[in-house]
């Protein structure tokens, strides 16, 4: 419906080409300052950030507790039920 429902900053002020979007909706995750930085939609001040030099892909997995990242550098799943 193009309602507003989070603003997150990401630590840096240039314009930001992707992000994702968790299946369910909770979460958000977009390139951050150091690396790829994660958000809960319902309190956008508190960020996860996962420490990486490359963010070029990243994708929340189905059921949407765990991300996957791949670039030049590194690849990382994390995340994911108790974790």
């Amino acid at each position: 419906n193009g309602e507003l429902v989070a603003t997150v900053d990401c630590g840096h002020r240039w314009a930001i080409d992707r992000v994702a979007l968790s299946d369910d909706g909770r979460l958000v995750a977009a390139p951050a300052d150091t690396g790829l930085g994660i958000w809960m939609v319902e309190n956008p001040a508190a960020m996860t950030k996962l420490e990486t030099n490359d963010t070029s892909v990243f994708r929340f997995v189905p059921g949407g507790d765990r991300i996957a990242t791949a670039g030049a550098e590194v690849e990382h799943v994390v995340g994911g039920k108790g974790r």
